[in-house]
């Protein structure tokens, strides 16, 4: 509850503040949380090992660590700013790369699904999708306590954007959205349910959540990927790739398989381009339920 009380109190300060003095707050904090929060310090500094490979130093690792307990303060700024900033505020700010893959895929009137990661600043990228006149559901964590989930879901409910808490009901309400040719995001790079599979993520097995390859393949929709990179100044580079190809003859688990790689490939190539953006707190290797065998190649 007391999260909960601070974000209230965030709430009603962050606004108010300069946006520039917001952000050197949030960067000082961070620089003191990457000291204190030795757990998060620890996985964190994994994940980078992964994504930067053996021959990386101790200091770029370490570099691209505090840079994503940087990116990650700078997205609450923003997160408490979001009821107070107008859409067209946050268009001018940000420059839209490949905007005609989302509008092209949502011209076909079967729905899209939009993955990213947890990467750079996912709130502004889903945010700008609504300058598009895209309805957006976006699947998020269902966050304890139940008072600090409304609370978020407010926040960035505030311009449009729908969320649908993760859990049993979750998939029934995704489907309905997409049966009204509306947008359903989700993040592919955590599995916070422990039903993923088990797929080289970064040249090493890690499982990873197989539900919008479940959700495209069964609606017919395609597949979008969507990233968000922080510029400097408080700008933001959004990239729109191009669909993501997938074989929809089946789902069996070698079909799941071969989708799930193609999708974790285009997180590596997004991710690859500014490992100090992709802020994951949780260690992606660390032992997770899996679904299935695991097809990796051995270690």
């Amino acid at each position: 509850m007391l999260k909960y009380v601070l974000f209230r109190i965030a709430a009603w300060v962050v606004p108010a503040l300069p946006l520039r003095i917001a952000y050197w707050l949030a960067t000082a904090g961070a620089t003191v949380s990457y000291r204190l929060a030795t757990g998060s310090r620890r996985n964190v500094l994994s994940n980078m090992r992964h994504v930067l490979g053996p021959d990386a130093t101790p200091d770029t690792v370490e570099r691209m660590a505090r840079g994503a307990f940087h990116t990650n303060a700078c997205n609450y700024i923003d997160f408490f700013r979001i009821p107070s900033t107008s859409i067209a505020a946050l268009r001018s700010r940000s420059e839209v790369i490949n905007a005609s893959a989302i509008l092209e895929a949502y011209g076909r009137g079967k729905g899209v699904v939009f993955t990213s990661a947890h990467f750079g600043n996912m709130d502004q990228s889903i945010q700008i999708a609504l300058d598009y006149n895209l309805k957006v559901w976006v699947l998020s964590e269902h966050i304890q306590p139940e008072a600090l989930f409304r609370f978020v879901a407010r926040q960035r409910e505030s311009h449009g954007v729908r969320f649908i808490p993760v859990g049993p009901r979750a998939l029934r309400q995704a489907l309905q959205a997409m049966k009204r040719g509306e947008a359903v995001m989700a993040v592919a790079d955590r599995d916070l349910q422990g039903h993923g599979m088990k797929v080289p993520f970064f040249g090493e097995p890690a499982s990873i959540p197989t539900g919008v390859i479940d959700l495209a393949v069964h609606t017919g929709a395609p597949l979008i990927p969507g990233f968000c990179y922080r510029l400097a100044s408080g700008r933001f580079r959004i990239e729109f790739g191009d669909e993501i190809i997938l074989d929809r003859s089946g789902r069996d688990e070698i079909t799941v398989e071969r989708n799930l790689r193609r999708v974790v490939a285009v997180m590596e190539h997004y991710i690859r381009k500014a490992p100090d953006q992709w802020w994951v707190m949780e260690s992606i290797w660390g032992h997770t339920p899996a679904r299935g065998k695991d097809h990796s190649p051995p270690q």
